[in-house]
């Protein structure tokens, strides 16, 4: 089947985004109410008090499918209710489409499949009881109501109905094979149109819905193909409307016929219902257009003819009053980092007057900013509930998940019903959604609690949700987070590493840091010198919860800073490089001999696969950074023979990679690359004691040497942490802190939560057993099958065993022996490939880059802030 995927990725993506029409409302607090979202950081008294609301869940469908996997895609008020419309998949429905409406006052819930959107099937057959929706209650309904009888008045009685397909015009007898998904026309007219000979299978789906105010459903199904392709080349596009009663019963169905460019290309850029009960569809593109539709099928078409600006600079909308539409996008023109909001009115073809909105939805997002009632918007994040007025430079915050114990990382979208009471649906763990109704609590209501501040650039989905069990389970304290990623996402004065350290170094220092390898750069060994952090050491040893554990002391090694560990390490991975053992015969390389390697190549033949004068460098500093520099003590020491040889050797390498000259050929050569020895040196991330044996059963095909990255200190491979988590020595909570943090090196959140490799030593022992064990999986009678391990050189395919005990061993056994620290590129970093440039143009000698790089360096390192 023939698709033009690309206009239909980028049409349904943009489309998919738009936001309809919903009431929303702020909350106040005790001072106003009034919240900046780049307010200080430092924890005011009560603060875990505020922005709380506490949850009610409402059980609101019952599937029969364990594996089914459910999809939002709209969540609107009408009337005294509330619509949630959503697909729900499984093996044996694909994108079955349901409508959910809640009472806002008694919370009594309804489901109702939306007609006609079971009439796709996978290749398994539908029984009835899959497709089966039972009413749903807050509470357990009444006795007198018989469930299943509600249940069988909602169900689909031609769910397993054969659809035949029609003729293909211009072919006697032929007959066309419909690949159904969710919108299939259900209206036999839609397919009154003379079809082609180039007839292509359609490709169709709802990308929106809206809710009109008499409480219809309309859907908008954008279909590809229907009637073959267009002059260019492009599928045709057809557009269908669907109209359902709030029953679910199918009304009407019918096609948007013509409203697609004979020549060009539109997208959908807002699909809303308004206040007269018309649906107006914007076409954003070569042929920009207003559809105004009724849902008896009659539409008018109106091409856009202002000049200022157009729906393509629209990302999301929502109705204003039944002749205008607000609209927000990014400023692509002059700044991207800005968002934009402007109206149309209908009635004069008029974009109007455009003003900025807070730089905050830059990194919050703008697709599900919303109207308001007593704010001009409102919208959600990962941290909450936001409002904002036009015209307003910061947001006011409304919700905050950490605070309500709400487990999720965004609520997908929100319905309020006064300033003290909304509903709000999300994902939960098992992908489910899960529909809840939110009460504001009052400060006054909420019970004293010492406060505990954890802060980081970001904080990860597990962190938070790992706070919210503490803080639901302790008595005595609770844990506010801060972050400040949202300063990274724009041209701001200062990013979130900055704005964080300026106020570590004002004296804001926070209870638990938060520091991930990927997302920061604090000078941590600055904040150890000034006595910052408590001494994990001396609490390890004198929790006995922790007594009796071995933990992986040469990764304690690497993270200590002049003898102290200051750092709690949940998990690690040992980043190294490899070669065959029969080539170098030792676990280490000095630079002379990897220069010495080097020069013996085959013709061909490489140190390192597709090595780059940037990635050499970048390799050679996060593996021998700790031997160059010393930021406690603020020096380094780039003036050195090792490191002018790297920079000599680096020049020697190809400034960028020719992509364009590899061919399969290539590829397939380079799979035996390691076993031909055409390349010596391959890099390894070691997750799991298992993962050595793709790189030395597969790629090598013999026994390997840990060679670790060139360097002369002897010790080339390195640990690299993703997170550590600092206690503070300054504001008297350590004891509530470390009660928190402590639970990262308990055995059981190291065995269920731990990716990498775990800190304590004995579950590092357990894998050398699984290393030596076959890979297998549970067939459908629920028996074990083994697989063989494999590797594929070119098209052959080469079988090996699991590693033996001994290889295991071995395995372990390095990773014991590293006590070094991966570093991240950073300013320092900079600075190297900088000045680098001007040897490898021969501009400057290499001794005199490496004084250049010395000397400003060392000035960086002297005027860092502490």
């Amino acid at each position: 089947m023939k698709r033009s995927s690309f206009k239909r990725v980028i049409a349904l993506g943009l489309s998919f985004c738009m936001c309809l029409s919903l009431a929303a409302c702020s909350k106040g607090n005790e001072d106003g109410g009034k919240t900046s979202t780049k307010s200080n950081n430092k924890a005011d008294k009560n603060l875990s008090k505020m922005y709380v609301y506490k949850e009610e869940p409402i059980d609101f469908v019952s599937s029969k499918d364990e594996n089914t996997y459910m999809s939002l895609n709209t969540m609107e008020i009408c009337g005294d209710e509330v619509y949630v419309i959503y697909s729900m998949s499984s093996e044996k429905i694909s994108n079955a489409y349901y409508l959910t409406k809640v009472n806002s006052e008694t919370k009594k819930a309804d489901t109702v499949v939306l007609e006609g959107t079971l009439n796709q099937q996978t290749d398994n057959e539908i029984d009835e009881t899959d497709v089966k929706i039972e009413t749903a209650y807050a509470e357990a309904p009444p006795e007198d109501l018989d469930v299943e009888a509600e249940a069988s008045e909602t169900e689909v009685s031609e769910a397993t109905e054969d659809l035949t397909a029609y003729d293909d015009a211009g072919t006697e007898g032929a007959s066309a094979s419909f690949d159904y998904s969710s919108s299939v026309p259900l209206d036999s007219d839609v397919y009154s149109d003379d079809y082609s000979d180039d007839y292509v299978e359609p490709y169709s789906e709802f990308s929106q819905f809206a809710v009109m105010q008499d409480g219809k459903v309309c859907g908008l199904s954008v279909s590809y193909g229907d009637r073959g392709y267009n002059d260019d080349g492009s599928a045709s596009t057809d557009y269908y409307i669907y109209v359902w009663e709030n029953d679910g019963k199918l009304v009407n169905s019918f096609l948007l016929e013509d409203v697609s460019p004979d020549e060009g290309y539109n997208y959908v850029a807002g699909f809303n219902a308004f206040e007269n009960n018309t649906l107006k569809l914007a076409f954003a593109g070569d042929v920009p257009e207003i559809i105004t539709i009724n849902t008896d099928g009659s539409f008018d078409k109106k091409e856009i003819n202002s000049e200022n600006r157009s729906f393509g600079d629209v990302s999301n909308s929502f109705v204003i009053d039944e002749n205008t539409l607000g609209c927000i996008g990014y400023d692509y023109e002059n700044d991207y980092g800005k968002v934009l909001y402007f109206e149309y009115d209908f009635t004069t073809d008029k974009f109007g007057e455009v003003k900025e909105l807070p730089d905050y939805l830059y990194y919050a997002g703008i697709y599900s900013v919303n109207r308001g009632k007593e704010h001009d918007c409102v919208f959600s994040d990962d941290k909450g509930v936001f409002a904002f007025n036009i015209g307003d430079t910061e947001c006011t915050k409304l919700m905050d998940y950490t605070n309500s114990d709400l487990p999720v990382y965004s609520l997908n979208d929100f319905a309020v019903i006064d300033e003290n009471h909304f509903f709000g649906i999300y994902y939960g763990d098992n992908s489910d959604l899960c529909l809840s109704y939110f009460e504001y609590v009052d400060p006054k209501d909420l019970p004293d609690k010492k406060e505990i501040v954890a802060a980081g650039c970001y904080l990860d989905s597990d962190f938070r949700k790992k706070v919210i069990q503490f803080n639901k389970n302790s008595e005595e304290y609770r844990i506010v987070t801060k972050t400040y990623e949202e300063y990274d996402s724009n041209e701001g004065a200062v990013s979130g590493t900055e704005k964080l350290n300026k106020e570590i170094a004002a004296g804001e220092m926070p209870d638990i840091l938060v520091n991930y390898r990927y997302s920061s750069n604090l000078p941590i060994e600055s904040y150890a010198k000034k006595g910052l952090f408590a001494d994990v050491e001396e609490l390890i040893k004198n929790d006995p919860e922790l007594s009796g554990y071995e933990f992986m002391d040469n990764v304690f090694d690497a993270y200590r800073i002049k003898g102290k560990l200051y750092a709690v390490i949940p998990s690690f991975s040992v980043q190294t490089y490899v070669g065959k053992k029969s080539i170098f015969n030792k676990d280490s390389l000095s630079f002379d001999e990897f220069l010495e390697y080097s020069k013996n190549l085959p013709e061909g033949g490489q140190m390192m696969e597709d090595m780059t004068r940037d990635s050499f460098l970048t390799n050679f500093y996060q593996f021998n950074k700790v031997n160059y520099v010393d930021e406690y003590e603020k020096k380094c020491s780039f003036d050195t023979d090792e490191f002018k040889k790297a920079l000599e050797y680096a020049k020697t390498l190809p400034d960028e990679i020719d992509w364009s000259n590899r061919d399969e050929q290539y590829y397939d050569e380079q799979s035996a690359a390691y076993r031909n020895e055409k390349t010596l040196l391959c890099y390894a991330g070691l997750y799991g004691i298992a993962d050595m044996n793709w790189i030395q059963g597969g790629s090598f095909g013999e026994e390997v040497a840990y060679t670790g990255f060139p360097c002369d200190s002897g010790n080339g491979s390195a640990i690299s942490a993703d997170v550590c988590y600092y206690l503070s020595n300054e504001n008297g909570n350590v004891d509530g802190a470390w009660n928190f943090i402590k639970q990262f090196l308990k055995e059981d959140y190291q065995k269920e939560n731990v990716w990498a490799l775990p800190m304590l030593k004995n579950l590092l022992r357990d894998q050398i057993v699984k290393a030596t064990e076959k890979p297998y999986y549970i067939d459908d009678n629920g028996e074990k099958v083994e697989t063989p391990y494999s590797y594929f050189i070119g098209n052959e395919e080469v079988q090996y065993d699991p590693m033996s005990k001994e290889d295991a061993q071995k395995v372990f056994d390095f990773i014991c022996s590293v006590n070094k620290k991966m570093a991240d590129t950073d300013d320092l970093y900079e600075i190297i490939t900088e000045e680098a440039q001007a040897y490898f143009a021969d501009q400057k000698s290499v001794d005199d880059v490496v004084n250049v790089i010395q000397n400003r360096a060392q000035l960086f390192l002297n005027e860092r802030i502490d």
